[in-house]
């Protein structure tokens, strides 16, 4: 009896080893294969914005030093960038240069490459081509040291080798999970994340390549934010003087003009200064990434800070026939940067405004003290938005889908959030299609003297 239980309990030990093996087997493919086109994909997006950035800039510098990363890359077969006629604008093989998509795509033999393509806002696009082989020599490698390790387990340890092969699997299969963890963050812009392909040596590969994947990402991540923020503070100036010529125009600086001049202005004026406030929150956005945000605290009156947005949006209220109201309780003096402050009714007053309807609009911003903090709230009787996508609404180009047009790039309300919390304050949304956005926000109360 003793000896039929053993052998049972044995046979079902091996069974299980098997079928665990057979699972793991699955699961290690999807995950290196499924890694491998994700990073692919990435590749292409980032050769896109390479290309991206070149047009923009005029500059094929930027270009050359992406096309000279590619092909040191030991599975990149071929790559190129095609314009919007179909014309190959850079190869890694130079002789291809100016010809056809379709010459390339006739003598290529797609089976031997794993493709991964991007497109370019402005017209064309870009295209990888991957060894294949190199993909699978990879899985297979990888896949083999895992199956030989459970199979000796099963073979040394009988009796525990349900247990090993579990332990077995953790430890091999802690690699992937990393890169999987790596391809999130990069997926949500940390591009400064490393990941380690353990004692495997194949998986070691699989991750050398992540790694430098991530590297080259942040490189031209870098290289985006630097030519954004030259870009924005080189607009600021400008536009700044467009809009005082704007205004000793309207004022009879350089001689009357009639109504209509005068409105046209008005209109032009206030799009200048939209623009200048995008770029302003464009580089507080800088500002923020980089850590160079400072807060000069002292005591601000809300109420004052209301009446400035609103004289300041006065104009383009009367305009769009928008009504602009008020309720402040006295003494709603908080504890915070005054120009910050400034920022933050210029958003939220701009933003609740755009989605007023014209004629019939209604804006309205109460500030109440309440519990050690003064609550502001911005109230538009505008179209709404929908319940999914509002806490994306605060991140940095968090427009949730189905909402206005007008709305933007989503650039302002991040700037909001963070300028909020970094003085000890919150902000949120409440909102329904029909029935208008509340924005809210509190900020710590201002002691009063001798308190």
């Amino acid at each position: 009896m003793r000896r039929q239980f053993t052998a049972s309990h044995l046979f079902l030990a091996l069974f299980t080893v098997i079928v665990l093996s057979a699972i793991l087997y699955v699961f290690q493919r999807q995950y290196v294969l499924g890694t491998f086109a994700y990073i692919n994909q990435r590749r292409a997006a980032s050769f896109a914005s390479a290309c991206e950035a070149a047009l923009e800039q005029k500059d094929p510098a930027v270009l050359s030093v992406y096309m000279g990363l590619l092909r040191d890359s030991t599975d990149v077969e071929y790559a190129y960038h095609a314009d919007a006629a179909g014309v190959i604008r850079a190869h890694l093989d130079p002789s291809w240069v100016g010809r056809s998509v379709a010459d390339w795509k006739k003598q290529l033999d797609t089976g031997r490459f794993t493709v991964s393509a991007a497109a370019l806002p402005r017209g064309g696009s870009v295209e990888l081509g991957m060894q294949r082989a190199y993909a699978e020599s990879l899985v297979q490698k990888s896949l083999a040291k895992v199956l030989l390790g459970v199979g000796s387990a099963a073979l040394l340890a009988t009796g525990l080798g349900l247990l090993l092969s579990f332990f077995l699997a953790a430890r091999l299969t802690r690699p992937i999970r990393d890169l999987s963890r790596g391809t999130r963050a990069i997926g949500q812009g940390r591009f400064d994340i490393r990941v380690s392909g353990g004692t495997s040596r194949e998986v070691q590969e699989l991750a050398d390549v992540f790694n430098g994947m991530a590297a080259r990402l942040g490189e031209l991540d870098r290289l985006k934010d630097d030519i954004f923020t030259m870009v924005t503070h080189d607009l600021r100036t400008p536009l700044a003087s467009i809009t005082s010529v704007i205004d000793v125009l309207r004022e009879g600086g350089r001689g009357p003009l009639s109504p209509v001049q005068s409105d046209y202005l008005g209109i032009v004026r206030e799009n200048v200064f939209g623009l200048l406030r995008y770029v302003n929150d464009m580089l507080d956005m800088a500002k923020i990434k980089a850590g160079k945000v400072t807060y000069r605290m002292e005591a601000v009156d809300l109420a004052a800070a209301v009446e400035r947005a609103l004289q300041l949006f006065g104009t383009l209220a009367q305009q769009k026939g928008v009504a602009l109201e008020k309720e402040i309780t006295p003494r709603s003096t908080v504890r915070a940067d005054r120009e910050k402050v400034d920022h933050i009714f210029t958003n939220l007053v701009s933003n609740a405004l755009k989605h007023a309807p014209s004629e019939e609009g209604r804006v309205r911003v109460e500030v109440h003290p309440r519990d050690g903090f003064v609550e502001v709230r911005v109230i538009d009787n505008g179209p709404g938005l929908p319940e999914e996508g509002q806490d994306r609404l605060f991140q940095k180009f968090g427009v949730p889908a189905g909402s206005s047009p007008v709305r933007g790039a989503g650039v302002g309300l991040f700037v909001v959030r963070t300028f909020v919390s970094a003085q000890g304050g919150r902000v949120e949304v409440d909102s329904k299609p029909g029935r208008g956005c509340v924005f809210s926000f509190t900020l710590p109360a201002a002691q009063e003297a001798g308190a």
